[in-house]
């Protein structure tokens, strides 16, 4: 599966659970740590203004 991109996520830092779209149009929720590789996270992380996920 390929992730379009993070749309969200509860939580903070480690602890944080993202909502991935995934390209499918599928939406879940998965734990920061299946998401910490993905390109996608450090674009939500740069739209939210966050250098690091110490900082979510």
């Amino acid at each position: 599966w390929l992730v379009q991109e993070i749309l969200s996520h509860i939580g903070s830092k480690e602890l944080s659970t993202f909502e991935i779209l995934w390209k499918s149009g599928d939406k879940s929720w998965l734990p920061y740590d299946r998401v910490a590789h993905l390109n996608a996270l450090q674009r939500y992380l740069d739209l939210l203004g966050v250098k690091s996920i110490a900082k979510l």
